[in-house]
């Protein structure tokens, strides 16, 4: 009697931990893309960019030159160079004011886009490029938070699709 009552008691344990434990799957592990606060939208692809010392920065406009620098400021310390920044596009990371204005993502939305040759973050405004180099700062490894060189370091960023923007207005 005893011992049926301790095999009820550890089923029905069981089942209470069962029951407790997340089965939704979730599509970003930590593993795959660890971003805060998770993007709206997330596609990632096979492949990644590495950036190297002849990868270059460019901006679409002259407004983009600050925040270009800034990513070059963080990044530089842990890379150990400093990326070449530039006006226009071409095979690099390109900071893109958008041409024609897209609703969707407002004035502090971005969409990220990494490929293995380049990196593409449009906005309406420059705080949208801002907040997008905040994600790509995070695709990075850990140890871009570093002010030191870091060597024998492979900066590589995963290829994905990423659309971001505010959920809730101030």
């Amino acid at each position: 009697m005893k011992n049926i009552r301790n095999i009820l008691l550890f089923v029905a344990v069981m089942i209470s931990i069962g029951a407790c434990q997340n089965t939704q799957k979730n599509p970003l592990t930590t593993k795959e893309l660890a971003i805060i606060p998770q993007p709206v939208k997330v596609k990632l692809d096979a492949g990644s960019f590495t950036i190297r010392k002849s990868t270059v920065v460019f901006c679409n406009s002259k407004e983009l030159l600050p925040v270009a620098k800034h990513l070059d400021e963080k990044l530089s310390g842990a890379l150990g160079f400093n990326l070449k920044i530039q006006e226009g596009s071409g095979k690099g990371i390109n900071l893109q004011i958008a041409d024609v204005e897209n609703e969707k993502i407002g004035s502090e939305g971005y969409i990220l886009h990494v490929t293995g040759k380049n990196i593409e973050i449009t906005a309406n405004k420059a705080n949208g490029i801002f907040y997008g180099i905040q994600t790509l700062l995070q695709m990075l490894p850990a140890e871009v938070k570093s002010s030191s060189f870091q060597d024998e370091v492979a900066w590589e960023i995963r290829c994905a699709e990423i659309e971001d923007m505010p959920r809730f207005p101030w």
